[in-house]
């Protein structure tokens, strides 16, 4: 087990490497990624004009929620579609299958140190946007919440990397993914609350929205740094979380043990 962690760290350590040579467009990429939400800002301020709550919501929280939704969207998103593909179809995967280590586990080491990176260049913005904006900007001060949310950010970015793969492994049977990919990303954006608060939509449609495990890769993390769960919907959550990450898990090398089997390979 500890020589398996080496491996794993090894590669987590060699892509923080790889990532940092290009720090500028590090930044830049994760920075780029808030300026469409001005535009959601400029509209959200021209409904609260009138009014001082909206579903329940002040304005202070929705746009701590839609800040925050995006800076969360940058450390779980998770796209393979095209690495992965080009693996299958050019190949490239015979030379993981001939080392000892696991082809999932590989990639999630890989996308962690992504994210890791991410998401200290995002912690940096949205500190110093707190600090601008002191008073518009809700900040939680709880460490229980702050606790639970970054439990829920962890498990989060775990369903999110194991949909993702998963989709990833119908290369082995389909020529192009993208198109499958895509369904995936539009349905999670959509219901993970990306869009909006799912809150804020109707009660039959965000009940159903919370069986699914779009729900717990954004608007559940985000409703416990806002404080917005109680005790029981806290725990309700965590129950489906976790589920959803043992299931999706399981789901994801199932799949990939079925589509390995496959793979060919011809040498020069």
């Amino acid at each position: 087990m500890t020589s398996g962690l080496r491996k794993y760290g090894a590669a987590y350590r060699l892509k923080l490497q790889d990532t940092m040579e290009y720090r500028a467009n590090l930044v830049l990429g994760n920075l780029t990624q808030f300026l469409p939400l001005a535009a959601v800002l400029v509209l959200w301020a021209a409904v609260y004009r009138q009014r001082a709550m909206v579903a329940g919501w002040s304005f202070t929280e929705v746009i701590t929620y839609f800040i925050a939704a995006r800076a969360a969207s940058s450390m779980l998103w998770v796209s393979l579609t095209q690495d992965i593909e080009k693996d299958i179809k050019d190949g490239l995967l015979a030379k993981y299958l001939l080392m000892p280590l696991s082809y999932f586990w590989y990639w999630l080491s890989v996308v962690a140190a992504e994210k890791t990176l991410n998401a200290v260049v995002v912690a940096c913005f949205l500190l110093a946007l707190g600090l601008a904006y002191h008073g518009r900007f809700f900040i939680q001060a709880d460490p229980a919440l702050l606790g639970l949310t970054a439990l829920s950010l962890l498990l989060a970015f775990f369903i999110s990397f194991c949909m993702a793969f998963t989709v990833c492994m119908s290369a082995f049977w389909m020529s192009e993914i993208w198109a499958v990919g895509f369904t995936k990303d539009m349905f999670q954006e959509a219901l993970s609350g990306g869009i909006f608060p799912l809150m804020m939509l109707p009660p039959a449609i965000y009940h159903a929205a919370l069986w699914l495990p779009f729900a717990y890769c954004l608007h559940f993390p985000l409703m416990i740094y806002l404080g917005k769960l109680t005790g029981d919907e806290l725990a309700r959550g965590f129950l489906f979380q976790a589920g959803y990450a043992l299931v999706l898990g399981l789901l994801a090398q199932a799949a990939w043990r079925l589509g390995v089997r496959r793979f060919e390979a011809v040498g020069a």
